[in-house]
Formats: structure tokens, C-alpha cells, sequence
């Protein structure tokens, strides 16, 4: 007897069609492997689920695990300095024919806005994730464009629904902006857990950094650790979104540096043998939501050295170490060198963490509770 079919919901991802297929077409980082997780998680219990990117190619309402993926423009479509038009556009024709009950959208950005002022035309539910705390701040630091920051504050206050991935983002969102939200922690397969030697190959200890090459995240923080530890090898996987000065000076620097290796972008399903390859995982962002990349670490027993802790996490659970600078890092990573016994203390602690908060069968009847729940409102 075939399952019976429950609520129709669509998730609006504009780069998370590779993260669905498992193909390296650019940009695809935690919102996106967040997406692609919740689709196919949906539709494992029922769910009729879409997801709408940009074009790449393929076919129109393709199948993919379930999930039914529905193409807007592609992404440089038009004339510059137009682009919104026409990205608007087809991004609302791509919303009715989904034709679904409720639409998930993760992005701080211009996009949020369109799709509840379309949601609310045709009495349809939106819910909006927030992916960053920047995104929770009245000024919006991280939107320049004054269009943008107009679309977003319309979509925040008119969205029917908003889930945090922190109790800190659900407090600024009701200081700053006056509204309430649900916390729901982020979900996350995480990897196959290693038991951790403390000593990388000949005797040389890994660390791992994955990210995106932007000023808020930092990277030239690690290339000075790098410097100052040369007995430490450093994994650095990820780009630029797009060509920037900054990117360049980081890819010259990474040359001189002969313990630092850029391995450029990485499809999601060849990491796991760098985080099992790593005795420590390394983070410098200025800020962030709750990334997607702590979860993995986790998920193996690799410990975290950060310079954000979302909602004391790490510093709660004894999952690694915080630190505020340079030196702060070297400091960290040093002790953890020196002490195994706490070194492992804080690697069983992060895959015990992983488990009880993050794994999928813990978070996806959440998600599931939610989203019932706003549908029968």
C-alpha cells in the first residue's frame, strides 16, 4: 500500500542543485548540504517535496531522490546592473509551479522578500531559516544595497514563520527587529567516527580549515598560525565565490607557505577523508550561523579550535577551545599537542555532542513538528 502523501512543502536554494546531485558546480556550502539533507529527509516521511535552483542545464522538473527540482534563470541572466528583474521573474514562475502548501527559504538576501510577497498574493505559508547572526542585526551590515535590505525587512516581517539555528539568533531577532522565531537545532549525517591516535603521519599533526575565501572569515589568521607552527600541516579546502583582490593576495601568501596546502573546492562527498586524515579542526570567522562544517567535525571526534562559539557550545561541552586572536590560536593548538589525555576528553566529547543534538533522527521530527504545525494553523 503506497505511503499516504502529507503536506506539500518547496525549499528555494539557488546553488543547492549540486549539493542534491553531488556534482562541484561552485558554490555549494552549509545552506546548501542543509537543503539537500532536508529534501531528501522530507521525502523519506512522506513529504511531496521541491526545491528550486538556478539553471544549470538540466531538465525542468527533474527528479532527483524524491525531490522534484524546478529551474529559475540562470545565474547571469540579463544585463548587468538588471539582473534582478529578470532573476525575479522566473523565480516567481518557478514558485507556481511548485505549486506547494509551504515555502523554506535559508538566505539573508533580496530573495526573501520576493517570495513571501508572492506567498501572501496566493495564500500560500512561508518559513524562513535563519543561516547566519549577522542576518538578525537591525543595521544588516552584511546587505549594502538598500534594495536588498528593503526586499529582506519586508520578507522578516511578513514571513509567516522563522526557525533559528541559535537561541543567540532568537534573541537578536526579538531585540532587534521585535520578533519571535523557534530554535531547532541544524541536522547533519555527519561522517563514519575514527579514533583518534593524536598523531598524524610521521608524526606530523593535520588541521583542517573549510570555508569560503571572504574577509569575514578570516583565512589570513591561519596562514600567520602556519607561520608560527611549522610542525603543523594545514588543509585548506575551499574558494572564492568570485575573483577578488583579497582572494589573490590569500592564494600568493598560501605559496610562501610551505606547511599550508590549497586543495580549491572539494565535492561534499570527498571530505570525510580530510576530516579523518585531521587531529583538530580550525575555524577564524569573524561571525557565523551554526556551519555546517562543525557538525562534520564533530560527527568524527575532531575537535574544534574557534574563534565563534555558537551559544557556548564548544566552551559549554569542552568540545575544543575559544580564542579572540593569532596568538589565541597558536596557544590552543599547542596545548592540545601537548596534552593527549585532554586532547581525547575533547574528541569523545564532540562525537557524543554530535549525537544527542545534531544527528538526523533527532532534528527531522522536529522540523517535521514544525512544519505540521504551521500548515494546520
Amino acid at each position: 500500500m503506497p505511503m499516504k502523501t502529507k503536506h506539500q512543502i518547496c525549499f528555494v536554494g539557488h546553488n543547492a542543485y549540486g549539493a542534491l546531485t553531488g556534482q562541484n558546480l561552485g558554490h555549494a556550502g552549509g545552506i546548501e548540504q542543509q537543503l539537500a539533507l532536508l529534501s531528501r529527509s522530507l521525502v523519506k516521511k512522506g513529504y511531496s517535496v521541491a526545491l528550486i535552483t538556478w539553471d544549470h542545464g538540466q531538465q525542468d522538473g527533474e527528479l532527483i531522490d524524491g525531490v522534484t527540482c524546478y529551474k529559475m534563470s540562470t545565474r547571469d541572466a540579463g544585463l548587468p546592473g538588471l539582473r534582478f528583474l529578470p532573476r525575479w521573474f522566473s523565480l516567481t514562475r518557478a514558485l507556481a509551479r511548485a505549486d506547494a502548501e509551504c515555502y523554506f527559504y535559508s538566505c539573508g538576501d533580496v530573495c526573501l522578500g520576493q517570495i513571501v510577497m508572492w506567498a501572501r498574493r496566493q495564500r500560500r505559508k512561508t518559513l524562513f531559516s535563519v543561516a547566519n547572526e549577522v542576518d538578525c542585526l537591525a543595521a544588516l551590515p552584511s546587505m549594502p544595497e538598500f534594495r536588498e535590505r528593503l526586499f529582506f525587512r519586508f520578507g522578516l516581517k511578513h514571513v509567516d514563520d522563522i526557525i533559528t539555528q541559535t537561541v543567540r539568533q532568537q534573541e537578536l531577532l526579538a531585540s532587534e527587529h521585535g520578533l519571535s522565531s523557534f530554535t531547532i537545532p541544524m541536522p547533519s549525517y555527519g561522517y563514519a567516527p575514527v579514533i583518534r591516535d593524536h598523531v598524524g603521519k610521521e608524526g606530523r599533526r593535520r588541521v583542517l580549515w573549510i570555508g569560503r575565501f571572504s574577509a569575514e572569515k578570516r583565512l589570513e589568521w591561519l596562514f600567520e598560525l602556519a607561520r608560527q607552527c611549522p610542525e603543523i600541516d594545514f588543509d585548506v579546502i575551499g574558494d572564492a565565490n568570485m575573483p577578488t583582490e583579497y582572494a589573490q593576495r590569500l592564494h600568493a601568501d598560501a605559496k610562501a607557505l610551505a606547511n599550508v596546502v590549497l586543495h580549491g573546492r572539494v565535492a561534499h562527498a570527498e571530505l570525510e577523508k580530510f576530516h579523518h586524515a585531521a587531529f583538530a579542526y580550525c575555524s577564524t570567522s569573524v561571525y557565523e550561523g551554526f556551519p555546517n562544517v562543525f557538525l562534520e567535525a564533530w560527527s568524527t571526534g575532531l575537535p574544534i579550535v574557534s574563534t565563534f562559539d555558537p551559544d557556548n557550545v564548544i566552551r559549554r561541552h569542552d568540545l575544543g577551545h575559544v580564542v579572540g586572536s593569532v596568538e589565541g590560536l597558536v596557544k590552543a593548538f599547542r596545548s592540545m599537542l601537548e596534552d593527549r589525555e585532554a586532547y581525547l576528553q575533547q574528541s569523545q566529547a564532540a562525537r557524543n555532542y554530535f549525537l544527542e543534538n545534531h544527528a538526523v533522527d533527532k532534528v527531522i521530527p522536529q522540523y517535521q513538528a514544525h512544519i505540521d504545525g504551521l500548515l494546520s494553523r
